[in-house]
């Protein structure tokens, strides 16, 4: 009886084999079409001569030449900006025409109450030679009283980095140590120069002059480094 069972289902697997690989393809639908290869883009430069190609695959900068910082300003927004950083009256002045310059000067800050020739302190005055530009920042520090002159040095620290952003960018770290130092030095960054110089005699009196540039050099050409693979372009 074993034995017939064990033949019986060997039959029924055997048929049922035999009528699923009978069965149409349509049943199991059709088969998934191969991928088409993927045409290749037309080359945008390829119309282009060859010279003017190179010059523009290139992996190094073509002619460069320094960023300089051409800053610019609404004066008198400015000045009273000045507020913010903690300068007290900032007072604006117009030039006489024909003059179009401008300047700012802001109180005397002192740490504490007392005479100025024995309590440390700081102002700053601001210049511009034209009605929207700045050109020059002195900002002068007396450090006169020991017990007095490192808070006056945090407050110069602090008027610098807000100048500095009022314009767009992070004053040199290196101006900021020479500060504190405080020590005298120039920095030149992207065309600004920064320059701490102390005065004569024996107190401690210093001006941090800060220059913006006019200009971005000779121009034309003559701003660029020379670059051999530069000839006229055949069009």
């Amino acid at each position: 009886m074993t034995l017939a069972c064990a033949a019986a289902a060997a039959v029924l697997i055997a048929a049922a084999v035999a009528v699923h690989l009978a069965k149409p393809a349509w049943l199991f639908g059709a088969p998934a079409p191969p991928p088409k290869p993927q045409a290749r883009p037309a080359d945008p430069l390829g119309a282009l001569p060859p010279g003017l190609v190179a010059r523009l695959v290139w992996p190094l900068p073509d002619a460069p030449s320094p960023f300089m910082r051409i800053t610019r300003v609404r004066p008198k927004a400015f000045c009273d900006s000045l507020a913010a950083a903690g300068l007290r009256n900032a007072a604006f002045q117009m030039g006489e025409a024909p003059l179009k310059g401008w300047t700012c000067v802001t109180d005397l800050i002192k740490p504490v109450e007392g005479d100025e020739q024995s309590v440390s302190s700081l102002f700053v005055a601001t210049r511009g030679l034209e009605s929207d530009r700045i050109d020059n920042v002195r900002m002068k520090l007396n450090l006169i009283d020991p017990g007095t002159a490192p808070v006056v040095k945090a407050i110069a620290r602090d008027v610098l980095r807000q100048i500095c952003r009022s314009l767009g960018w992070e004053p040199p770290a290196a101006v900021v140590e020479a500060i504190d130092g405080p020590k005298e030095g120039r920095v030149l960054e992207r065309g600004v120069s920064y320059d701490l110089k102390r005065e004569f005699g024996p107190a401690e009196r210093f001006n941090l002059i800060i220059v913006f540039p006019r200009s971005l050099g000779q121009g034309g050409e003559d701003r660029f480094v020379a670059d051999p693979r530069r000839s006229a372009v055949a069009r």
